[in-house]
């Protein structure tokens, strides 16, 4: 299904996936002796983005090629603005594309991550554009071998939160949709302000925001929310329901992944992390709560992740009644800020988009589903 992007006057960035791609669709074309200065890529949300490509050559003819790209940001605050993404590609005779990660990309080196530990951090969606890219730009029944290297990858992630996740040597490839909204930006919250007067507009009565894209996807899942009534809200959420707030808007559905969630429970309404961050001693708190040992509680401070987070609260079976006042906490927290103007209800779940908790006035909601509760019997 295609998406179209939300804001055409906001210079959008593209992912580190993105740039990877194109790097090696490049370079797949350059081991065919097709030198080019721009490379179409397909993105998980369909639509086809056009990035420049810096260099490309041929290596030895019909057998290699390498290309460069040089990752653009837009208007998203990004530390990998500028760097590098070189791609080396052998054609080979068996049908199949691999992907080898080279300098520069990091090593997982703990678990609660898409990517096994001691496998280099090449996120699953990332990696399946790669392959796709590249098997645009080959001839029927031939395959290729992929390295993908960032050559100031070891120095930039000095300045992400790789280090601090177990990551090591090097930057992630990352992204879902392949595209980079500025979510950080000024820009960014007047175009969120102007999607919830639009939703008010076509008369919407129930609005739902949530943190990223996935939650989108987890909003239509347990609510009957067209998709233009659904905000992605990305960090500034305090001011986002100060907007909110002055509408006329009866329902409110605060819904998505737990990570920045969690920091919305402990009152934080600015959820980017060089504002602040309570996730863990949040987390850690209401399982002490609910009664977890002493060892869980030390286990979640020191813990990575909050996903990771799931699977050492299921050790104590608590994954369940912590979440549960996540959510609730929440929707107190969301109604106290917008004065009791609105019903808020509040859903949380799992990247996998299993339940995890949700409050109880969420059952009380007009566009409340009414599903079956669908959580994940491990929990």
């Amino acid at each position: 299904m295609k998406k179209r992007l939300s804001n055409p006057l906001v210079k959008f960035g593209l992912t580190t996936g993105s740039a990877a791609a194109a790097a090696a669709k490049a370079a797949a074309l350059a081991a065919q002796g097709v030198i080019t200065d721009r490379v179409v890529i397909p993105t998980p949300i369909g639509l086809r983005v056009e990035l420049k490509v810096k260099e490309a050559k041929t290596i030895k003819m019909n057998q290699i090629g390498e290309a460069v790209v040089v990752k653009d940001a837009g208007e998203n605050p990004d530390v990998t603005h500028g760097v590098r993404f070189i791609a080396r590609v052998s054609l080979v005779k068996r049908n199949e594309v691999i992907v080898k990660a080279g300098e520069g990309i990091g090593l997982v080196t703990r678990p609660g991550l898409p990517v096994k530990p001691g496998e280099r951090a090449i996120n699953p969606i990332p990696l399946k554009m790669i392959k796709e890219a590249v098997s645009e730009a080959l001839p029927q029944e031939t395959g290729a071998e992929v390295e993908i290297s960032v050559p100031e990858g070891k120095e930039v992630t000095k300045n992400t939160l790789n280090p601090k996740l177990g990551i090591l040597e090097g930057i992630s490839i990352l992204g879902t949709t392949g595209i980079e909204e500025p979510v950080s930006s000024e820009e960014y919250l007047c175009h969120m302000k102007a999607q919830i007067d639009q939703a008010q507009a076509l008369g919407h009565k129930q609005l739902a925001l949530t943190p990223g894209n996935t939650g989108v996807v987890i909003t239509k899942k347990y609510f009957n929310l067209e998709e233009r009534a659904i905000v992605v809200v990305g960090d500034k959420i305090g001011e986002v329901l100060d907007h909110v707030g002055k509408k006329s808007f009866e329902e409110l559905v605060v819904c998505g992944l737990p990570g920045k969630l969690v920091k919305l429970a402990a009152g934080v309404f600015n959820t980017h992390s060089k504002v602040a961050d309570a996730r863990f001693e949040t987390l850690a708190a209401l399982a002490a709560l609910k009664g977890a040992s002493r060892d869980l509680i030390k286990k979640i401070l020191c813990a990575n992740t909050v996903e990771s987070t799931i699977d050492l609260l299921k050790e104590e079976g608590l994954v369940q009644a912590v979440f549960q006042e996540v959510a609730e906490r929440i929707a107190q927290r969301v109604s106290e800020r917008l004065r009791g103007k609105l019903k808020v209800g509040a859903l949380i779940a799992s990247s996998r988009g299993f339940l995890l908790g949700m409050s109880e006035s969420t059952k009380t909601l007009k566009c409340w589903k009414g599903l079956r509760i669908e959580r994940n019997l491990a929990l």
